[in-house]
C-alpha cells in the first residue's frame, strides 16, 4: 500500500465523534508492505476450480508518521512521531475460484489471521522538563490492549517501542487471466 491517508478515516472519525482524534488521525500517513506466500489446497476435481483451503504466512512492514498532540500546563503541543511496525502472521483461508471463460477466473477469498508484531516510533524535537512529563504520561496513558509499551522520553524527543500480538483478515476479490 503506497503511503497515503489512514484508510477507511471518515469512517473511524464518525465511530468515534472526537475533535483531537481526528486531528491526529488528519496529521498520520500510513504506508506498507507486505509478502504472503500461501498453498491452495482444491476440493473439487478439476484444476483450479470450486472451493480451496490456503494456509498462508504474511510477512509485513507497516511505516508511519504524524503529529502527537498533547497538553503541558494547559497549552497543545505536537510532537512529530515517525516509525515502523513489523509483524509476523499465519492463517487459513477459505476461498472460491469460478471458471467464467476458457481463460478468464473470477476468485473470491476470506480467512483470518494471527502473529506477533514489533515496532519502533521516534520523534525527535528539543523538550523542556515540564514537555517531557507531560510527553511521558500522555504516552503512558495509551491505552493499546495487549501491547506492551516502553517509552523514553529526553530532552531530545521521544521513543516508543511496542511489542504485541497482531491480527487480521485476509480477504479478496480477484479477477484472473490464464495464459
Amino acid at each position: 500500500m503506497p503511503k497515503g491517508g489512514i484508510p477507511l478515516k471518515g469512517t473511524v472519525n464518525d465511530l468515534i465523534d472526537d475533535p483531537e482524534v481526528y486531528k491526529q488521525l488528519n496529521s498520520f500517513e500510513l504506508g506498507n508492505n507486505a509478502i504472503t506466500p500461501q498453498i491452495k489446497f482444491y476440493f473439487g476435481k478439476e484444476v483450479f476450480k470450486g472451493f480451496y483451503l490456503a494456509p498462508f504466512a504474511r510477512i509485513a512492514k507497516y511505516n508511519a508518521n504524524g503529529l502527537f498532540n498533547f497538553d503541558v500546563n494547559g497549552s497543545d503541543e505536537e510532537m512529530p512521531l515517525s516509525g515502523e511496525l513489523k509483524t509476523l502472521t499465519g492463517g487459513l483461508e477459505l476461498g472460491v475460484n469460478f471458471r467464467l471463460s476458457k481463460r478468464i477466473y473470477l476468485n473470491l477469498n476470506a480467512g483470518p489471521q494471527f502473529g506477533s508484531s514489533k515496532g519502533t516510533f521516534d520523534g525527535k524535537k528539543s523538550l523542556t522538563p515540564d514537555e517531557q512529563n507531560a510527553l511521558r504520561d500522555e504516552l503512558n496513558d495509551l491505552d493499546i490492549p495487549f501491547v506492551d509499551k516502553e517509552v523514553t522520553v529526553d530532552q531530545n524527543g521521544v521513543k516508543m517501542k511496542l511489542d504485541g500480538p497482531w491480527g487480521g483478515i485476509k480477504a479478496g476479490l480477484m479477477l484472473g487471466f490464464r495464459f
